[in-house]
């Protein structure tokens, strides 16, 4: 006689056998339970599931701090607020908005420019600037020598 089974019903087992499939190229589905311990049905949702083949761990939404992503995650957020700074991965690279989707209004105390090693396209030389507002006027400090400048301002 062999036991399919098909019939057992209230098994409880403390562990199951698992076996890796670390490549295999289809999605698994993430089984949970509705409390931390005691007897627990299985659940999964095929809106949490992990392709092994692909490492790739998909889910409708996440929610938290999101704190220690790595590689290059695609992110769409409605708001950041941050608690450090906010820096690109390399040097002179990388822009903030583009030529078709631009910022509407950048709100900022100084304004900072300092383009050392990437010489410019017009004499190629570089500077390092820092743009200040007074209470009517706009000044431009030159980093390089101290010289404080102030914008010619044209009331239209």
């Amino acid at each position: 006689m062999v036991a399919d089974g098909s019939a057992l019903t209230n098994i409880v087992s403390s562990s199951v056998d698992v076996t890796a499939t670390n490549t295999t190229s289809a999605d698994h589905y993430i089984l949970f339970a509705d409390s931390p311990t005691g007897v627990e049905a299985l659940r999964s949702d095929t809106d949490l599931k992990y392709n092994p083949g692909t490492n790739t761990l998909t889910a409708g939404a996440f929610d938290g701090p999101a704190t220690g992503l790595t590689g290059n995650p695609n992110i769409s957020v409605t708001e950041v607020t941050l608690k450090g700074n906010f820096l690109p991965d390399t040097d002179g690279v990388r822009n903030l908005g583009s030529s078709t989707l631009r910022f509407s209004n950048v709100y900022t105390a100084d304004m900072h420019f300092n383009n050392e090693g990437i010489n410019n396209s017009i004499d190629g030389t570089w500077g390092h600037w820092t743009l200040q507002e007074g209470d009517e006027n706009i000044f431009m400090i030159n980093q390089r020598t101290g010289k404080k400048y102030k914008i010619n301002l044209t009331e239209v």
